[in-house]
């Protein structure tokens, strides 16, 4: 009896070792299939298992590293009458799965390219990502600090964002990054979105920020 108390510890510890890494990932799946479910229960979105041709168009965040990529809860729906697809994108790297929540909205007017990420996009010393060129200081330093904002077309310093768009984005309860330009928009953020309500709050308030 007295070597049972050290096995049990022993092979205890040797599980949460082994499954502690998972449960991250797993609970981020759960939350994404989650938000899913409740956006064509409650939001009536539909499944659109081929947006993610539609989504990930370019090789730019986050779409910009890693193995085995792949989306999951492929949906269509509107938001405030906005054509918008989402889902959520996963990529494998150093051994790790890595989650993303997307959505793509269909603007009804042109815009001029900006991004406005949340932080920088992730890279290791074997990930390199090269970010736009130009990027602008908007003089309000809670936002200057945690986002960056490029504006690649541009020379000067001349905001293509709404003048509240810093008090705005940095209002939202699940901030996010985005890249906008000519009719499309879209919206990333790591692991995702919690609800439809928070995914509604930041499609809404993309599309506010932009000029």
């Amino acid at each position: 009896m007295r070597y049972a108390l050290p096995i049990i510890l022993f092979l205890a510890l040797a599980t949460l070792i082994v499954t502690a890494p998972r449960i991250g990932p797993w609970r981020a799946r759960r939350q994404a299939h989650a938000l899913a479910r409740d956006l064509v229960q409650t939001e009536g979105f539909t499944a659109s298992p081929d947006i993610e041709h539609e989504i990930a168009a370019e090789h730019a965040p986050p779409f910009h590293y890693g193995t085995a990529h792949n989306f999951e809860d492929d949906l269509i729906g509107t938001v405030h009458d906005m054509p918008v697809s989402t889902g959520s994108y996963t990529c494998h790297y150093n051994g790790e799965t890595h989650r993303y929540g997307v959505a793509l909205v269909s603007l009804d007017h042109d815009v001029e390219r900006v991004e406005v990420r949340d932080g920088p996009a992730f890279a290791t010393a074997w990930v390199i990502d090269a970010p736009p060129q130009h990027r602008i200081r908007t003089g309000t330093p809670a936002f200057d600090e945690r986002f960056e904002t490029y504006t690649p077309d541009r020379t000067d310093d001349r905001m293509v964002l709404a003048p509240d768009a810093p008090a705005l984005l940095t209002g939202v309860a699940e901030p996010f990054s985005m890249r906008a330009e000519g009719r499309r928009l879209l919206l990333w953020r790591s692991p995702g979105w919690s609800s439809p309500e928070a995914l509604e709050e930041d499609v809404t308030t993309a599309v506010a920020v932009l000029a």
